[in-house]
């Protein structure tokens, strides 16, 4: 989270809603860096799986959820605001676990 923090809102949104706007090599770029990104996020789940701690319905659909979540905060969070970095960035992250976290039998 903090490090979106420090980013400009205009790049993070970029892969998120301007892609329509760019030119053919720059759009090329951000969607080689999104599917990089996606492929990760795709391993890390693919192991927790494998070890049973996520059980999820659709791997894709997860990383689209879990990516909006951390991308999308960008636009209401403020470093001004009542709650720091940290405190949203654990926030999120136990929204995201719970969501994808085997149920113990």
């Amino acid at each position: 989270m903090g490090l979106l923090v420090r980013m400009k809102r205009s790049s993070i949104l970029i892969s998120d809603t301007g892609l329509k706007d760019l030119s053919i090599e720059h759009r090329k770029a951000i969607v080689q860096l999104r599917d990089i990104y996606d492929n990760i996020m795709r391993k890390v789940i693919e192991r927790g799986i494998k070890k049973g701690l996520f059980d999820v319905k659709d791997i894709k659909v997860t990383i689209y959820l879990t990516s909006s979540v951390i991308i999308r905060s960008t636009i209401w969070f403020s470093p001004k605001g009542r709650l720091s970095v940290d405190e949203v960035g654990d926030i999120m992250f136990d929204y995201i676990y719970r969501g994808i976290k085997a149920e113990k039998k």
